[in-house]
C-alpha cells in the first residue's frame, strides 16, 4: 500500500498515470477508481465501484463467475446480468463482511491472472464505505499479487477528518509506504518548460516561475498560459524570453482562483482578515511586525495563526533568540489574500508596515533592504520613494553576493519604475541602476539584454561626459559579448568598436587599462595579429600584479593560459602551476572557472590528467555553490573530453549535445557550438558519422563572426574530408597552405593545435616537404598530448611524419614515445591509433619477428577498436590484418632479442622502472613490449606471464 501525498497540483496524478503505463508495457494490469465529493455522487465504495467496472465491462460476465456474485452488488453490469438481490434473513453486519472478503477473492482472482496495481485517486473525499474497504484490503493485501495506490492532498485532511483516522490504521502495516510530493526545483520547472514550448529556457526565467509557483507543475503550466496570453513572453534566438518589465506581482492566473479560494473558505472570517494583512508584508513574516499593523490583540493574532498552521496555510519557524517568522506555504495563497484588498487599504498598509520595519529592524536595515524597498515602492511621498530605490539598490547587492542574480534583477527593474516616479530626467542615477542591472543580467545568462542596456548606459554615459561610467559599459557589453561566443564574438565588428572604445575611456595606470588592454589583445588575436595580442597580455599581467587586482589578474591569466605559439607552452605551464596557487576570495565565479579551465588543458597537455581532474572538480563546486553559466559549461566540456579520453565516445557526444542546450539557455549559443564543433570531430570521425559534423560546420559558419574564428582555428573541414577518404576536396581547401608551410618561419605565431592539425592533413595527403617542414617545428612538443581544442599526441602525428618521409627509425621512436605519454593521460582512443600506426609502419618489415609484432600490435588496436565502435579505424585495421590468423600460434613464441632481454627481467620480478634504468629505455616501452610478449604467450596477465617464464628459466 502506497499512498502518495502533496497539494493540488503537485502531479499526484500524472506520476499515477505514467506507473500505469509502465505496469502495462510489462504485462500488468492497472486499475483506476476516483473519490468525489460528497455532494457529487453519493455512491458508496465509489473508488471501487469505479475501478471494478471498468474492468468486468470489458470482459463477458459468465467468464468472472464465481468471484463476481459476490461483489455484483457493486457494479451494475452483473448485477442486471445476474439479478443478484441483498438476502434480507443475513445479519447486514454479516452481509457486509461478505461484501468486503468478495472484493478481496475477486482481486485475488484478478491479480493471479496477471500483476495488478489498483489506484484510489482523492482519498481525501473518500466515503466511509471506501475507507472501510481499502482498510480490509490492506489486512489482506500480503497474500494478492497487488500494489494499491492511493493519492489524497494532506492540507484538506485535519485530525477530524475521516481519512485522518484510516491513516492511522495503515501505518501499523508494514507493507504501508508514504510518499510526499513536492513542487520542481528550479531545474525541474526549466526542464518541465523546455519540454512544454519545445524551447529553450533561460535559467532566470525558470528561477522567476520557480519562484512564483514553488515548482507545482499545474501552477507552472497555467503561470506560463498566462504569460503566453497576456503577450508577457516571446521566442527570440531560439529562446523563450520574458519581454518588457512587467512584473508579476499582483497577478494570479484564473484557472488557480478556484484552487486557492477553496483552502481559504475553510478558515475563519477573523483568521482570514489577519491573513490579509500578513499578505501585505510578504510571503514571510514576523510575528511583531504583524502586531504594530494589525488592529487585533496579541490573543486574537495568536488564535488566528494557530489555525492557519493546521491547515497548513503558514508554516511556523521559531529561530535562535526565540524569533517567531511565518512562511505563507504557496506563493499564491499569499498571492489571492493579497488581491483581495481593496487598493487604498493596500497603500495604507505597504507605508506602515515599511516604517514599521524600520522601528523593529532598526540595527539590520541592510538585512532588510528587500523588503523595505518593496513596501516603500507603495508610496505615494517622493521622500518614502527615494528610500525604495536606496533599499532596492542595496538589496541587489546582498543577492549579488549570494548569487541570485535572477532577484538581483528583478529589484533593480523595480527600482529603476520607482526612480522613473521621481525623476525621469536623473541621467546619473538612471545610469548607475542600469549598469546595476546589466551587471546582474551578465552572470545570470541573460547577455543579449545585457548588451542592450550596455548601450543605453554608454550614450547616458556620454550625456554626462562620465568616463567611468563609460567604462564601465564597455566593459559589460565586451564581456557579455565573450560569454556569448569567445572567439566567434571577437571577430566580429561591433566587439572590435567596443574594444576602441574601451581603450578611450579607460584611465592609464588603473585597472580600466587592463580590462581595456585584454579586450582588445582579444579582438586583434581572432584577427592574425598574435604578437600584438601577447604584448598586450603581458603588460596586463604585469599591471595586474602590480596593482593587485584579482579579478583583473584571473583574467589576464586566463587569455595566456590559452597558449597559442609552440614557443610558449612552457611559459603556459610555469603560469598553470602558479595560478592554481592564488587566492580566489573576491574573485567572480566566472573569473574562477576560466582559469581553472585553461590551467587544466595546460596541465593535461603536459600529461598530468589527475591535476586537470582535479582543477576541473572545483569547478563543478563552483557551478553547485554559485549556479554560475560559466561553470555549468565548463564542466559539460569537461564532461565530454574525459569521455574521449576514456573511449565512450557516444557518452562524449551527448555531453556535447548538453552543452549546447544548456549554452542556448545561457544566452551563450555561439560559444557552446563552437566548443563542441572543435571537440566532435573526433567522435563523429571515428563513428564513421563524419556527415554530421560537417552539417554542424555549415550551421556554425552561418553565425556572425564565424569566419574569423573558423580562419583562425584549424581547418577541421579538410581533416574531416581526409579522413573520410574525400582526399582531392581536402587537397583543395589546404594545398595551397601546405605548400606555403615548407618555407614557414620558425618562430611561427600560430597557434599549435593549427600546425599539429597541418601536420595531420600533410600525412594524410602525402605532402612530404610540408610534413617534413612542420615536423621539424613541432619536435620539441612531443611530449604534449593535447594541444588547446585538439585532442591528441603530437607524437604519433610526429612518426607518422618521420615514416612518410622514409625515416623509419624516427617513426618507431616517436610512436614509442606517443604510447608512452598517451598511456600517461589513459587516452584510450588514442593508445588504439597509435598501435595500428604502430603495425602499419612494422608491417614493410620482412623480418619474421616484426611481423609477429605486427599482429600483436594489430591484436590489441582491433580489440580496443571493436570495443570502442571506432568503425574508421577499425576497418583500417581490418584491412592490414592477414587472411590467415594462423601464424598467432607460431608468433607465441617469435620474441625479439629485445623482448627476450626483458623477458628475463621480468621472470626474475623486476618492476618497469627497473628494467627501463638496466636497459636505458623508457617505463613506457617497457609497458608496450609487455603487452607484446602478453600476446605472443597467449596469455592476459603479467602474473601469469612471469610465473610461466620463471618456471621456463628454472627448467632450463
Amino acid at each position: 500500500m502506497v499512498m502518495l501525498v502533496g497539494d493540488p497540483g503537485i502531479g499526484k496524478t500524472a506520476l499515477c498515470e505514467e506507473f500505469a503505463r509502465t505496469v502495462a508495457s510489462h504485462g500488468g494490469l492497472a486499475l483506476v477508481g476516483h473519490c468525489y465529493e460528497h455532494t457529487a455522487l453519493g455512491v458508496p465504495y465509489q473508488a471501487f465501484v469505479e475501478a471494478i467496472g471498468s474492468y468486468v465491462r470489458q470482459r463477458d460476465p459468465d467468464q468472472l463467475r464465481p468471484a463476481i456474485i459476490d461483489i455484483a452488488r457493486l457494479v451494475p453490469t452483473p448485477r442486471d446480468k445476474f439479478q443478484v438481490e441483498p438476502d434480507r434473513q443475513v445479519d447486514p453486519a454479516d452481509d457486509r463482511l461478505q461484501l468486503l472478503a468478495g472484493v478481496v477473492e475477486f482481486l485475488r482472482e484478478v491479480s493471479d491472472t496477471q500483476p495488478l496495481v489498483l489506484t484510489l485517486e482523492d482519498l481525501h473525499d473518500a466515503d466511509r464505505g471506501t475507507l472501510d474497504l481499502l482498510l480490509y484490503l490492506t489486512r489482506h493485501v500480503e497474500t494478492l499479487r497487488l500494489l494499491v495506490v492511493g493519492t489524497y492532498r494532506d492540507v484538506e485532511v485535519e485530525r477530524s477528518h475521516p481519512l485522518s483516522a484510516a491513516l492511522s490504521d495503515l501505518r501499523r502495516s508494514s507493507r504501508y509506504l508514504r510518499l510526499q510530493l513536492r513542487g520542481l526545483t528550479v531545474n525541474g520547472v526549466q526542464e518541465l518548460l523546455a519540454a512544454t514550448t519545445q524551447q529553450a529556457i533561460l535559467q532566470p526565467f525558470a528561477e522567476l516561475l520557480h519562484r512564483r509557483t514553488d515548482g507545482n507543475p499545474l501552477f507552472v503550466h497555467e503561470t506560463l498560459r498566462f504569460l503566453v496570453e497576456n503577450g508577457l513572453v516571446e521566442r527570440r534566438d531560439g529562446v523563450l524570453r520574458r519581454v518588457g518589465e512587467q512584473s508579476l506581482a499582483g497577478r494570479i492566473p484564473e484557472g488557480l482562483r478556484d484552487v486557492v479560494g477553496k483552502r481559504l473558505s475553510h478558515l475563519s472570517v477573523p483568521t482570514n482578515n489577519v491573513l490579509s494583512t500578513a499578505a501585505v508584508i510578504g510571503t514571510e513574516f514576523q510575528l511583531d511586525v504583524l502586531g504594530r499593523v494589525h488592529a487585533a490583540t496579541e490573543q486574537e493574532l495568536i488564535c488566528a495563526l494557530e489555525e492557519a498552521v493546521a491547515a497548513a496555510v503558514l508554516d511556523e519557524h521559531v529561530r535562535v533568540g526565540g524569533m517567531i517568522t511565518y512562511h505563507f506555504t504557496h506563493a499564491f495563497i499569499r498571492q489571492s489574500l493579497y488581491e483581495e484588498i481593496i487598493a487604498p487599504r493596500r497603500l495604507r498598509l505597504h507605508r506602515e508596515i515599511a516604517h514599521a520595519i524600520e522601528e523593529v529592524h532598526a540595527r539590520r536595515l541592510v538585512e532588510h533592504s528587500g523588503e523595505l524597498a518593496e513596501h516603500f515602492a507603495f508610496s505615494t511621498d517622493t521622500g518614502d520613494l527615494e528610500k525604495a530605490v536606496h533599499y532596492g539598490a542595496l538589496a541587489a547587492q546582498n543577492a549579488n553576493r549570494v548569487f541570485a542574480y535572477s532577484e538581483a534583477v528583478r529589484l533593480l527593474e523595480r527600482a529603476l519604475q520607482v526612480q522613473d516616479l521621481i525623476d525621469p530626467d536623473d541621467r546619473a542615477k538612471r545610469c548607475d541602476l542600469l549598469l546595476a542591472l546589466g551587471e546582474a543580467l551578465f552572470p545570470s545568462g541573460d547577455t543579449s539584454r545585457a548588451i542592450e542596456i550596455a548601450s543605453q548606459t554608454f550614450g547616458l554615459a556620454e550625456q554626462l561626459k562620465d568616463r567611468s561610467r563609460a567604462f564601465r559599459a564597455c566593459r559589460l557589453a565586451l564581456d557579455s559579448h565573450d560569454a556569448q561566443a569567445a572567439m566567434t564574438a571577437a571577430g566580429r565588428s561591433e566587439y572590435f568598436e567596443w574594444a576602441e572604445r574601451a581603450i578611450e575611456c579607460a584611465e592609464a595606470g588603473t585597472v580600466e587599462q587592463i580590462h581595456a588592454d585584454l579586450a582588445m589583445a582579444h579582438a586583434l588575436y581572432v584577427r592574425g595579429r598574435t604578437s600584438e595580442a601577447r604584448a598586450l597580455r603581458l603588460g596586463a599581467l604585469a599591471s595586474a600584479r602590480e596593482i593587485k587586482d584579482k579579478e583583473a589578474l584571473f583574467k589576464a591569466a586566463f587569455f595566456l593560459l590559452n597558449v597559442g605559439p609552440m614557443r610558449h607552452w612552457g611559459e603556459g605551464l610555469t603560469l598553470a602551476n602558479e595560478a592554481v596557487s592564488w587566492s580566489r576570495d573576491g574573485v567572480g565565479p566566472r573569473g574562477q572557472s576560466l582559469v581553472l579551465w585553461n590551467a587544466g588543458l595546460v596541465h593535461l597537455a603536459w600529461g598530468d590528467r589527475r591535476r586537470a581532474e582535479g582543477l576541473w572538480s572545483d569547478i563543478e563546486q563552483l557551478a553547485d555553490q554559485t549556479h554560475s553559466p560559466t561553470a555549468r559549461l565548463f564542466t559539460h566540456c569537461t564532461a565530454a573530453i574525459l569521455a574521449t579520453l576514456d573511449g565512450r565516445l557516444e557518452e562524449s557526444l551527448s555531453h556535447l549535445d548538453l552543452l549546447v542546450r544548456q549554452s542556448e539557455e545561457f544566452g551563450a549559443s555561439a560559444r557552446g557550438r563552437q566548443f563542441d564543433l572543435q571537440a566532435r570531430l573526433l567522435a563523429l570521425s571515428q563513428l564513421a558519422r563524419a556527415e554530421e559534423w560537417l552539417l554542424a560546420l555549415q550551421a556554425f559558419a552561418g553565425i556572425e563572426g564565424a569566419v574569423t574564428t573558423l580562419q583562425a582555428l584549424p581547418p577541421y573541414e579538410a581533416l574531416c574530408l581526409a579522413q573520410m577518404g574525400r582526399e582531392d576536396e581536402a587537397d583543395s581547401l589546404v594545398g595551397v597552405q601546405l605548400d606555403a608551410e615548407v618555407a614557414a618561419d620558425d618562430r611561427d605565431e600560430r597557434s599549435t593545435s593549427v600546425l599539429v592539425n597541418l601536420l595531420e592533413l600533410a600525412v594524410l595527403l602525402r605532402h612530404r616537404a610540408a610534413a617534413a617542414s612542420l615536423s621539424a617545428r613541432l619536435a620539441d612538443l612531443a611530449d604534449l598530448t593535447f594541444t588547446e581544442w585538439y585532442c591528441t599526441c603530437v607524437a604519433r602525428h610526429l612518426g607518422a611524419a618521420a615514416a612518410l618521409c622514409g625515416d623509419r627509425r624516427a617513426a618507431e621512436a616517436y610512436y614509442v614515445q606517443a604510447l608512452e605519454v598517451a598511456t600517461r593521460i589513459r587516452f584510450r582512443p588514442e593508445i588504439a591509433i597509435i598501435h595500428l600506426q604502430f603495425a602499419e609502419l612494422l608491417s614493410e618489415d620482412a623480418d619474421e619477428g616484426r611481423r609477429a609484432e605486427v599482429h600483436s600490435h594489430l591484436e590489441f588496436a582491433i580489440d580496443e577498436f571493436r570495443a570502442m565502435n571506432m568503425q574508421l579505424a577499425l576497418d583500417r585495421a581490418l584491412r592490414l590484418k592477414p587472411d590467415d590468423a594462423s601464424p598467432r600460434k607460431k608468433s607465441r613464441d617469435a620474441l625479439t632479442a629485445r623482448e627476450r632481454e626483458i623477458a628475463e627481467l621480468l621472470a626474475l620480478g623486476k618492476t618497469n622502472r627497473e628494467i627501463a634504468t638496466t636497459l636505458v629505455i623508457s617505463e613506457g616501452t617497457v609497458e608496450v613490449h609487455a603487452k607484446h610478449i602478453l600476446s605472443k604467450l597467449g596469455l592476459r596477465s603479467r602474473t601469469q606471464m612471469v610465473a610461466k617464464l620463471a618456471s621456463q628459466r628454472d627448467q632450463k
